[in-house]
């Protein structure tokens, strides 16, 4: 013990257990923090003061307990101007290990109230992403929302589609108004209301992306709530090629409630099956054992329950295999996987609608609309990897369902010459 009679050794050993004792305590991940503040900010120019986000218990601790391998975060500007650099990063074991450095951001324009507000967000990569809590995605008038802005990296705005883009059949006419924007709606948040129900009307959204997805896989998140049932089909969403039905044939998908009670469905067709678009091709979701409702559709929460639901088309060309997951509020989830038979391809899909189907010929016309909440919608041309999935499907359920790690906000700083 005589290295204790040396007062600076002592403060040594003392500062090191203090930091061990720390370590071992640090409770379970709850929020961001800040651990370097950004700060000389030159207009333009990267900052020279570079921040550091960390990840921390309820105490303020830095700690990686609980920590996934996968957990992405997105830091975006509060203030003036544009913030450009790396702003997406994984935070999780596999990356940064509760630790992230950015090296490269900058914002371009001066001013003197600033703030980065650093939060959790999905895989990067995803085509499509609309997200109804982002309320800079959306422009309304008096009736509802006219544009919702894509996040994804296609970029691009979904519209309501004009009265001659709907088919007319009496049993799903539209549009009766275009869809609303709630707020604090569902867990809080903000969401885009579709009305639709068959022989009252309904509404959509859509758009046009040439090529938007080519390949053989595909993988679909959705975060939404169904409101009311109707006698039949109606879709939550339909992805097509220019001119196709999501129906009737392979190229496309189509995501829909079922006419039995609580129920939805993921369509995909076999064009070899005679008629195309009859059931003995369609590849759709299958429920667990014992859950009733027959081999059409997976029972889903009771009308005006939220719930998580994630799809993906993985090596089709090889496998065909193909996979389900949903999660509700009440903390039942499901998992359901189908190994198909067919070799369905690539897709051949530009038009997206949400709301409603694309459907009936020339293929580009909006039909079968759902009473829909609809918080967010991802969209990827890949078969994500499992642990990709678990990051995105963690990012939904704990935004839409439960509670997200805390976000953290920077002090306000200026953009200077």
């Amino acid at each position: 013990m005589t290295i204790f009679k040396n007062k600076k050794w002592a403060m040594v050993v003392l500062v090191l257990v203090l930091g061990m004792l720390r370590s071992v305590a640090a409770g379970p991940v709850t929020q961001l923090i800040w651990k370097t503040q950004p700060g000389r900010a030159v207009g333009g120019r990267p900052f020279e003061r570079q921040p550091v986000l960390m990840t921390a218990d309820a105490a303020g601790r830095s700690s990686t307990n609980g920590l996934p391998a996968k957990l992405y975060v997105t830091v975006r500007l509060n203030g003036p101007g544009k913030l450009a650099g790396t702003t997406t990063g994984n935070i999780g074991t596999a990356g940064g290990n509760g630790m992230l450095k950015f090296t490269d951001l900058q914002i371009n324009t001066l001013g003197t109230i600033n703030e980065l507000v650093a939060s959790l967000g999905p895989a990067p990569g995803a085509v499509l992403w609309m997200d109804g809590s982002d309320l800079g995605t959306l422009a309304t008038d008096s009736r509802g929302v006219t544009n919702w802005a894509n996040k994804g990296t296609r970029g691009g705005s979904m519209v309501v589609p004009p009265v001659a883009a709907w088919s007319q059949p009496s049993w799903h006419n539209g549009p009766t108004a275009p869809p609303v924007l709630l707020t604090n709606a569902m867990n809080g948040r903000a969401v885009v209301r579709f009305n639709g129900l068959d022989g009252e009307g309904g509404n959509a959204v859509s758009n046009r992306w040439p090529g938007l997805i080519t390949g053989s896989e595909i993988t679909l998140f959705m975060a939404l709530r169904q409101t009311a049932e109707g006698p039949n089909w109606g879709g939550y969403i339909g992805l097509t090629a220019a001119g196709e039905t999501c129906t009737r044939h392979n190229s496309g998908l189509s995501i829909e409630r079922d006419n039995a009670p609580g129920g939805f469905r993921v369509i995909r067709n076999d064009d070899n099956a005679s008629p195309a678009w009859t059931n003995a091709g369609q590849f759709h979701d299958i429920p667990q054992s014992g859950s009733g409702g027959g081999g059409w559709y997976n029972p889903r929460p009771a009308d005006g329950v939220a719930f998580v639901n994630t799809f993906y088309l993985q090596d089709q060309k090889t496998n065909f295999c193909g996979a389900n997951y949903w999660t509700d509020q009440a903390g039942k989830s499901w998992t359901n996987f189908q190994i198909s038979t067919v070799q369905y391809g690539n897709f051949n899909i530009s038009d997206v609608a949400l709301g409603a189907q694309l459907d009936f010929p020339p293929g580009d016309q909006v039909d079968w609309p759902s009473p829909i909440d609809l918080g967010e919608v991802l969209v990827y041309t890949t078969a994500l990897s499992s642990a990709d999935r678990a990051a995105v499907e963690a990012y939904l359920h704990g935004k839409w369902l439960g509670t997200n790690i805390a976000s953290a906000v920077s002090a306000p700083f200026s953009v200077r010459r």
